[in-house]
């Protein structure tokens, strides 16, 4: 018992040396009951103004909390930072070494990355249960990302178990700035920051200076443009930009026939601009921007008005050729070639159904076919005349098509057609020379073994169509 106090007493005076030097001290008295036995927890909300970053410009050294509760093995604590970042502090002490955790009342702790005790295996005599100095179970130094300081910080609070009620009394966050080198006394810092309340000499609070030897170079400064030295630390050698943007085209690729825009932005109204394609200046004087058609190399010079001559980067533009799609004749039906996307005309009506690179034709007329290739580009074929889509059935009752006749291999069939249908194929003597039992869809049936003439086709049903074998 007597180790248990020294050792309280001992985590105590740290905390005190260990903060009485801290520059920014965030604290707020709550009150917020915390829900008994519920996940879901209570909030206390601390809201924080510093202006910087996190692990920049600001460090997070530690968090004293403050909690009224009976029975500490029953609540898990977590920060929450600005950006929503969750930092563990404790969670449950006692567990799971025991199933009940610690049985006694109370918080009144600090939680900082220097200290090596976790408060999970700590559960000291009433009036306090947790007290001191605790390394939080999350590091501290996990929040240091870079996200902003400034926003709604957060204590979170949950009771994980039954039987027991508390209350976020007060949160404190303590920060200490980071300071940074400035050897060339230009009023901005560079190199590894430090960590301190009062700066040393020619330390200052940023870390934006490029050269910290020279105070002719640092954000503020004005640029010379032209000599290869970035004095304004922007990462260029020009103080404002010229870059070609294509626009409104996403790339810059464009199909034949279409216009584009070569835009020069920013750009300072009254700066002169010469536009060059394939290295030859253009006599337009059209500003800012150019339209632009003809595939090639195009580039400008824009004078500034700090009389230095810049070259922006060069612009390509590759102009695709438009499909030029065939169609022809297959025993699968006409085909167009391989394209992206395909529609299909019959007499200049589109063919709603028909987009696909085959198409099987039920009437004869005047076919085309529109195209669109992988680069986006369209275009339309020849008319093709298609005379032979197939002969109708002699009787007036039926719809039966024959497709492509004449023909010299494949009859394919379509119109009124069952499976297992029989088909008988007669000479214009009527003499039987095959029959065909038609199963599998598409129908088709093989005359390359019949000799070159006319033919009848018809099934047992009555069906008939004209054949001509070439």
């Amino acid at each position: 018992m007597y180790k248990t106090l020294l050792s309280t007493l001992f985590i105590f005076v740290s905390f005190i040396s260990l903060h009485s030097q801290n520059c920014e001290t965030i604290t707020q008295q709550f009150g917020v009951p915390i829900p008994d036995n519920n996940e879901t927890g209570a909030i206390a909300v601390l809201p924080v103004s510093l202006s910087g970053n996190l692990g920049t410009n600001w460090y997070l050294d530690s968090v004293k909390i403050q909690i009224s509760h009976t029975y500490v093995g029953d609540i898990k604590v977590s920060l929450i930072s600005s950006a929503n970042d969750t930092a563990v502090l404790f969670d449950r002490p006692g567990v799971p070494t025991t199933t009940f955790g610690c049985g006694n009342d109370n918080v009144n702790a600090v939680f900082s990355d220097v200290y090596t005790l976790l408060a999970e295996g700590i559960c000291l005599p009433n009036p306090l249960a947790l007290s001191g100095g605790y390394k939080p179970i999350t590091t501290l130094q996990t929040l240091h990302t870079g996200q902003p300081v400034a926003g709604n910080w957060k204590l979170f609070v949950q009771d994980l178990a039954g039987g027991d009620l508390g209350i976020i009394d007060n949160v404190t966050l303590y920060f200490t700035p980071i300071w940074y080198s400035d050897a060339d006394n230009d009023s901005y810092g560079s190199g590894n920051g430090l960590k301190t309340c009062v700066p040393p000499a020619r330390y200052v609070f940023n870390n934006a200076d490029c050269n910290d030897d020279n105070p002719q170079i640092n954000p503020s400064a004005m640029e010379i443009c032209g000599n290869k030295i970035d004095e304004d630390c922007s990462g260029f050698d020009t103080d404002y930009l010229y870059q070609p943007v294509i626009n409104p085209f996403e790339d810059n690729v464009i199909c034949e026939g279409e216009e584009t825009v070569l835009l020069i932005s920013p750009y300072e109204i009254g700066d002169p601009i010469t536009w060059f394609y394939n290295q030859n200046p253009l006599t337009v004087n059209s500003g800012n921007f150019l339209e632009v058609s003809d595939a090639g190399i195009y580039s400008a010079t824009v004078l500034m008005t700090n009389g230095c001559l810049y070259f922006p980067a060069e612009v390509e533009l590759i102009v695709n050729p438009l499909p030029e799609p065939q169609i022809s004749l297959t025993q699968d039906g006409l085909f167009a070639g391989n394209y992206f996307q395909y529609t299909w005309y019959l007499n200049g009506v589109a063919i709603p159904t028909a987009n696909d690179a085959y198409w099987w034709p039920q009437s004869n007329g005047l076919y085309t076919v529109a195209v669109t290739d992988a680069e986006g580009c369209s275009g339309v074929s020849a008319s093709f005349e298609l005379t032979s889509a197939g002969v109708q059935d002699f009787s007036e009752n039926t719809s039966l098509f024959c497709f492509p006749n004449p023909t010299s291999d494949f009859i394919y069939l379509t119109g009124d057609i069952t499976e297992n249908e029989t088909f008988h194929l007669y000479d214009i003597q009527g003499k039987r020379i095959q029959s065909y039992t038609l199963n599998l869809s598409p129908f088709k049936i093989d005359i390359r073994t019949v000799a070159q003439g006319t033919y009848i086709l018809q099934s047992e049903s009555g069906k008939q169509a004209l054949i001509i074998k070439q």
